[in-house]
């Protein structure tokens, strides 16, 4: 039918050509917008020579209506361009029939990107294609780091055209397609539903909608009442849907509150507003949307291109008849069309909306808004642009500053997302009436700290501990959202390990297991097909050998009685060794003995005689003579302070005491010189200075700590055990050839063929005590001279037998134990272990589960170095700075005290002689001496009375 017409008959008239379905709003809409773009652009240019009329073609709805309505007009009216037709589906024929017949077609609403692929010279595309917001939508889930998503689309050409630009698009930043949701344009409620009850047993969260406006409304409603639109969902809706949310009903509007969407821009301008005002003053009930633009747009294109192209040869060629032909080449071809293609191509003007020009045969977008639906309506929160990506104002610039620092706020206003939520959804979640997770955990022999599986004898039911174990349940607490899981024992019916580790890893890859807990190491091989969390324990491969005493002087108590007595005569040290003997057999009463001994000593205010009896003469006696020998030597020496007390007391007695007479500071001084100066020898020549004494007290003080300190040194060296590894790396053990264990099902077999030893010298096995019996047996008795452990192992090993073994050499580091897969969740996961590791928990549950075994070994988890042992502190001269530094302190204050008494005494004034001179001032030369201090100092002849010694003592 005809719809409009030029209004001067005088003008060429060109027939073109508009399928559409006749009936629906849009088609309503755009043919409205191409009759107003003919009359708007024919008045404002009378002088143009053509004038287009458009003949409409009714599509029914249906592809080959669509197709037969475009063979019916290039027929009967010889269109020489179609406009149209609505749908993807639709155009796809027609672009074949505009091939063959050489009649442009120049579609405003068909988006699918799988037109393109038909390479038609004939098809214009007035509109963006789908493919074309891709980025944008791969900028909103970057931006908040979404891991996964799932595409919803309609089950046609439209739908699927955008999948795989839209894969490969979120492959580039990594994010995973586990599902996708395929609705028909005819699905019934019930079938919608199923599909939405589907998708939310699913863990993922994010869903990004492609499909027609109307089957997305019907499928919002659904997804709302089933409780899709709960908190913690994400909906992302194409321009498909956003760009005609004002023709739907205000009840589908409000199913989506909380969705984002990539909408069409359109850029605002004069002619837009002028065009929007008169289209609500002329039709007040239709709502002007983006299509009907593109349509106006387009058909002002085509106005352009038939006028430049000119009406020389409207006529179409006919076919050969004579021969066997179909009906669409009976058609013959458009002489027009070749020139009218190329005109078209080259047409350029400002548009309602935007700038018109095709690129590649299709226009080209720069900018999409994105909105976020609030209510009934949609809110602007920014856009995303080409050169900036996503950003609040659309003439926003990038800050040089940006860096990963910045937050999704500083890209976009704020959102409301689904359930009138605030915060950011997760994007996953383990759903409540989903499957379980599927975690496979090794069957181990020993080492059960770490991973037991055990069976409950009454229930038959599987228990599983161990630290990977409660570490996990404490990772898997910190997560933000629930996770539901099973463990499932790696073994056989029988019980037995079902394989090594590299086994149960690659269950993961096949499938059968989700994920792996336990103790499994983190290898590079391993990670070429599966996926680790970060490591929960540091880990690393460690050789311990055994360990023996490399003391000068061996163990007395491995001596023969022969032997030490030959050593007692031939060394001087042997006494020391004899010493230790003899405390060792009479441990049960010699401290007694020596302690009461010590006890009755200790009042004596001179030393006693020593006991008359050798080392040697002590150790020649048996148990009963030693102890009279020692009860008869402790009644001598009662006897002989007996002696010394009486003395003392008969001359405390007397009134006058030479050696206490005099000012009180002398007697103090006197005191303290005695108390102090017995402690190293009796001293003959006597100081009487104040600050003198007390420089050579605190000098006695430390001639006294040095002597004590290297005695204690020496019996430590001759005396304690010094235990040295028999093996000090593991390049000794590949020159020697020796046999070296490791633990069975580990990597660490692999890991020693590339090093260099012989597999006939790689000795398996399971338990501790396993890898104890062999290191005992050595390799003269079939064990082995060294065992390689991982550090976790190996911690438990030596906190139950540190005496025997030690750790020589760490061959080579790994990352540590990690947990498997767990697909997308690997970095939630990860972020979980480092809040656990940096928690109390952590230490609590290597408390918990690596616990020494031997009382006499360290605690492994206080002292977790795997090569524990004690490392005594040698003695140097900085061990005694701080008495060096009191005894300068001392001298530096006395020597000060003399100079400034001197110089205050002096004036300053023949220093030389003054200090030549005896010092009759001096309180010392009014202290009575006795006769042995006479001889010491000689009398003064200007104090003599004073000064003068007792002659009668």
């Amino acid at each position: 039918m005809e719809l409009s017409r030029g209004q001067n008959n005088r003008r060429t008239e060109v027939n073109v050509g508009a399928v559409t379905d006749v009936g629906t709003t849009n088609s309503e809409v755009a043919m409205l917008c191409v009759n107003l773009s003919l009359s708007d652009f024919y008045s404002s240019r009378p002088e143009f020579q053509t004038r287009l009329v458009i003949n409409v073609g009714d599509s029914r709805k249906d592809v080959v209506g669509a197709a037969a309505a475009a063979l019916e007009l290039i027929k009967n009216k010889q269109v020489k361009a179609i406009l149209g037709p609505w749908t993807s589906m639709q155009d796809h024929f027609l672009i074949e029939i505009g091939q063959k017949t050489q009649v442009p077609v120049v579609s405003y609403s068909a988006t699918s990107p799988f037109l393109t692929s038909l390479r038609s010279p004939y098809f214009l595309r007035a509109t963006y294609e789908d493919s074309s917001q891709v980025n944008a939508i791969k900028s909103i889930i970057k931006l908040f780091g979404w891991r996964e998503v799932v595409p919803v689309y309609i089950d046609n050409t439209f739908g699927e055209g955008i999948m795989p630009r839209l894969t490969d698009a979120l492959q580039e930043i990594n994010v995973r397609i586990p599902y996708r949701s395929v609705i028909a344009l005819n699905a019934t409620d019930d079938e919608i539903s199923i599909e939405l009850l589907n998708m939310m047993t699913m863990p993922t969260r994010v869903f990004i909608v492609h499909m027609y406006s109307s089957l997305a409304s019907r499928v919002f409603v659904k997804a709302k009442e089933i409780g899709l639109m709960r908190p913690g969902y994400v909906w992302i809706l194409t321009n498909g849907v956003t760009d005609d949310l004002s023709l739907l009903s205000e009840v589908s509007i409000e199913a989506m509150e909380g969705v984002l969407g990539v909408k069409t821009y359109i850029q605002k301008s004069k002619e837009l507003d002028k065009f929007r005002s008169r289209w609500r003053k002329r039709f007040p009930r239709k709502e002007l949307t983006v299509y009907g633009l593109w349509a106006y747009d387009a058909t002002t294109a085509l106005a352009i291109a038939i006028e430049d192209a000119g009406t020389n040869n409207l006529t179409f060629s006919n076919a050969d008849l004579g021969r066997n032909i179909s009906e669409l080449e009976a058609l013959g071809s458009s002489q027009l069309g070749p020139k009218l293609l190329q005109t078209l191509s080259q047409v350029q003007f400002k548009g309602l909306a935007g700038d018109f020009r095709f690129i590649n045969g299709q226009l080209q977008p720069s900018v999409f808004e994105i909105v976020n639906v609030l209510g009934t309506r949609e809110r602007s929160i920014g856009f995303w642009t080409e050169e900036n990506g996503l950003v609040k104002k659309i003439d926003q610039q990038p800050r040089s500053s940006e860096s990963a620092l910045s937050t999704w706020k500083d890209h976009l206003k704020p959102i409301i997302w689904p359930g009138d939520a605030d915060s950011v959804p997760k994007g996953w979640e383990i759903p409540t009436n989903g499957k379980k997770l599927r975690i496979g955990v090794p069957k181990r022999t020993g080492y059960t700290d770490l991973v037991k599986v055990t069976r409950d004898p009454i229930t038959n039911s599987t228990v599983i501990t161990g630290f990977c174990i409660d570490f996990f349940e404490a990772v898997i607490r910190e997560l933000p959202y629930d996770v539901s899981y099973e463990f499932i024992p790696f073994e056989k019916r029988n019980g037995k390990a079902a394989g090594n580790y590299n086994d149960l890893v690659h269950q993961v890859f096949l499938g059968r297991y989700d994920a792996v807990v336990g103790d499994t190491t983190i290898l590079a091989n391993r990670s070429s097909y599966v996926d680790f969390t970060f490591p929960f324990i540091k880990s690393g491969v460690g050789l311990i050998v055994p360990i023996r005493d490399v003391r000068p002087y061996p163990d007395p108590r491995d001596i023969s009685e022969p032997e030490l007595q030959l050593l007692r005569r031939s060394n001087p040290v042997a006494n020391l060794v004899s010493l230790n003997i003899s405390f060792n057999e009479f441990s049960g009463e010699l401290p007694n003995v020596l302690a009461d001994l010590q006890n009755r000593t200790e009042d004596s205010l001179s030393p006693p005689d020593p006991i008359m009896i050798t080392m040697d003469e002590f150790i020649d006696m048996n148990e009963e003579d030693a102890l009279a020998e020692i009860n008869l030597e402790a009644t001598q020496l009662e006897e002989q302070q007996s002696e010394t007390h009486s003395g003392e007391s008969a001359q405390a007695q007397r009134k006058v005491n030479p050696d206490f007479q005099g000012p009180k500071r002398y007697q103090a001084s006197t005191i303290f010189w005695f108390a102090f100066s017995t402690m190293v020898f009796a001293p003959r020549e006597r100081v009487f200075s104040f600050g003198a004494r007390c420089l050579v007290i605190s000098w006695y003080f430390i001639v006294l700590v040095l002597t004590q300190s290297y005695t204690a040194s020496l019996a430590s060296l001759l005396t304690t055990q010094q235990l040295n590894p028999t093996i000090t790396s593991m390049s000794s053990l590949l020159e020697r050839g020796e046999r070296v264990g490791y633990q069975r099902t580990s990597f660490i077999f692999g890991k020693r063929i590339e090093t260099g030893f012989s597999p006939s010298n790689l000795v398996p096995f399971d338990t501790s005590e396993e890898c104890d019996e062999l290191l005992r047996n050595g390799t003269k008795k079939g064990g082995i001279s060294g065992a390689f452990l991982e550090i976790p192992y190996l911690r438990l090993f030596l906190g139950q037998y540190c005496n025997t073994y030690k750790m020589v050499e760490e061959p080579f580091n790994v990352d540590g134990f990690g947990f498997v897969s767990f697909s997308n969740r690997v970095a939630d996961v990860s972020r979980a272990i480092l809040k656990v590791a940096e928690s109390p928990e952590a230490t609590r549950l290597q408390r918990a589960w690596f616990k020494k075994k031997e009382e006499s070994c360290p605690d492994p988890d206080t002292s977790p170095d795997p090569n524990p042992y004690v490392t005594s502190r040698q003695l140097g001269l900085d061990s005694f700075r701080f008495l060096f530094k009191v005894v300068f302190v001392i001298c530096i204050m006395n020597l000060g005290y003399f100079i400034f008494c001197f110089l205050l005494k002096t004036g300053g004034k023949d220093l030389w002689g003054e200090l030549k001179k005896a010092d009759d001032e001096s309180y010392i030369n009014r202290v009575e001496k006795c006769s042995c201090s006479s001889k010491q100092q000689p009398p003064d002849d200007t104090n003599s009375q004073a000064a003068k010694p007792d002659e009668n003592r």
